[in-house]
C-alpha cells in the first residue's frame, strides 16, 4: 500500500452501548425470574438443604441482578471502573450452581418429597438454572470487559467524540 490512501475509520458510537445495556437489563430480569421460580419449586419439591440452597443463589442473584440493572448505562459504575471485579462475582455465581446441582444430582430421592418423580424434576431445573447462570455470567463478562474502564472501546468512543469537537 502507498502512504497516499486512506484507510476507512470504523467509529465506535456510544449510543450502540445504549441497547447492549437494555439486553444486560432484561437478561438480568430473567435470570432472577429462573432463580426465584427455582427457589420456590425446591420449597414445594425438595430438602432443606436445597431449598436453603437456592435461598441463598436466589438472594445472591437478586443483589447482582438489582446492581447490574440500576448501574448498566452509567459509565461510572463499580462494575465499569473495575471489570475485573465482575469476573470475580459472576464466577461465584457460577460456582454456587454448581454446587446446587451436585447436591441435587448426589441426594437421594425421599419418599416424602414426592419420591423419584419430584426429584428428577428438581435435577432438570438445577441444570437449567446452571446454563442460565453461566450465559448471564458470559453476558456480563463480555459486557463488562468490553465497555468496561479496562476494556477501552467505551475509552476509545470517548477519545472519538473528543477528537472531533
Amino acid at each position: 500500500m502507498s502512504s497516499g490512501t486512506l484507510l476507512p475509520q470504523v467509529k465506535l458510537k456510544f449510543c450502540s452501548c445504549f441497547s447492549v445495556s437494555t439486553g444486560i437489563k432484561i437478561l438480568s430480569t430473567i435470570v432472577l425470574a429462573i432463580w426465584v421460580v427455582f427457589a420456590f419449586d425446591t420449597f414445594v419439591e425438595s430438602s432443606i438443604v436445597m431449598f436453603s440452597l437456592s435461598c441463598i443463589g436466589c438472594l445472591y442473584n437478586l443483589i447482582i441482578c438489582s446492581y447490574v440493572s440500576i448501574t448498566t448505562s452509567k459509565m461510572s459504575s463499580y462494575f465499569m471502573l473495575h471489570p475485573l471485579l465482575v469476573i470475580l462475582v459472576s464466577n461465584i455465581d457460577v460456582l454456587l450452581s454448581v454446587v446446587v446441582v451436585v447436591v441435587a444430582h448426589t441426594a437421594k430421592p425421599e419418599w416424602e418429597q414426592g419420591g423419584l418423580v419430584t426429584h428428577e424434576r428438581v435435577s432438570n431445573m438445577t441444570v437449567q438454572v446452571l446454563l442460565a447462570t453461566i450465559c448471564y455470567a458470559l453476558a456480563l463478562n463480555s459486557y463488562y470487559l468490553s465497555f468496561g474502564e479496562d476494556g477501552s472501546l467505551a475509552g476509545a468512543a470517548f477519545k472519538d467524540q473528543n477528537s472531533e469537537v
